[in-house]
């Protein structure tokens, strides 16, 4: 008799589709293999302070959506699909929000194995994170969904990406007064990026609808970090900080897997914030805090371009 084997998350796939109409569920035809997309049903359940009674006694609900986490190593194949559900789906491989509200792509989500699996439908991606140290080029974040549809069965023969992870050897930070005038600096020891609550559910009050129909753009407010040792490069940002200009930087990579040179590249005007001071590794080091904002000359905010020639 063979023993019984509960569901191993080892097993859990994560398969994905471009909605062709947002909330309409397509086929999950690509299956992430850098990048793992996990989400959770939240129902709304509230309970209302009870009279007289010490515990609740009644429980309401509302509408139900769905939260998930983003979690892998940086993949120049991966990225472009969590691109262009939060910043933007216009741009072919240059993803760089405007002012106006931009066009976004939202997905279909497979998580499961052979045995059972969940699917939900119009999520969108509503925060990432990209982490460079000399360890690991890394990617998390947030998206939501609609309901979950439990009982769904994986979409057949999806295809895997192709396997290309940024790798930290190739990544470099350039900084300067404007895009024309960046140089590489080399003293860098690590490089964040972070976006979080871009986008948001609307819920209303339509008992037709069991969860959101729309989504809302929601001011936001974009940070960066850079650590590198406290020496003449990082003295020399202080005029900086306390001048509260703006300057420009680029994290970029470029390198050659299976024959396909592919590059990502970040790029974005910012202004210091904070500087804060103490060991990293051994090193005095400065923690430089970083705010993202829109300048007019460049057009945006950031630009993000993943090429693969």
């Amino acid at each position: 008799m063979s023993a019984e084997i509960a569901r191993a998350t080892a097993q859990q796939v994560c398969q994905i589709g471009v909605e062709v109409a947002p909330g309409t569920p397509v086929a999950a035809t690509t299956r992430l293999v850098s990048t793992a997309i996990r989400l959770s049903p939240k129902p709304a359940i509230a309970m209302p302070t009870p009279v007289g009674i010490e515990v609740p006694a009644v429980a309401t609900r509302g509408k139900e959506y769905s939260e998930g986490t983003i979690e892998g190593a940086l993949s120049y194949t991966e990225v472009p699909y969590l691109l262009g559900s939060l910043l933007t789906n216009a741009g072919g491989t240059t993803y760089k929000p405007g002012l106006g509200v931009p066009a976004i792509n939202t997905l279909t989500v497979e998580n499961g194995d052979a045995g059972r699996a969940e699917r939900f439908d119009y999520v969108v991606v509503s925060g990432l994170r990209f982490r460079f140290t000399r360890e690991e080029a890394a990617i998390s974040g947030a998206c939501f969904g609609r309901e979950v549809a439990e009982g769904a069965v994986l979409t057949a023969a999806a295809t895997p990406t192709a396997v290309a992870p940024v790798n930290p050897d190739k990544v470099q930070v350039l900084i300067g007064d404007s895009v024309a005038g960046l140089t590489a600096i080399d003293q860098i020891d690590e490089a964040e990026v972070s976006i979080d609550g871009r986008w948001a559910p609307r819920m209303t009050l339509d008992p037709a609808e069991a969860s959101y129909s729309d989504i809302v753009l929601k001011q936001h407010n974009p940070t960066a970090q850079l650590v590198l040792p406290h020496g003449a490069d990082a003295a020399g940002w202080i005029d900086d900080l306390r001048a509260a200009a703006t300057r420009f930087c680029q994290i970029w990579a470029s390198e050659a897997i299976g024959g396909v040179t592919y590059t990502f590249q970040v790029t974005f005007p910012f202004v210091l914030t904070g500087d804060s001071r103490g060991d990293s590794d051994g090193v005095w080091a400065s923690t430089f805090d970083l705010a993202l904002v829109y300048d007019a000359t460049f057009g945006s905010w950031i630009e993000v371009v993943v090429t693969a020639v």
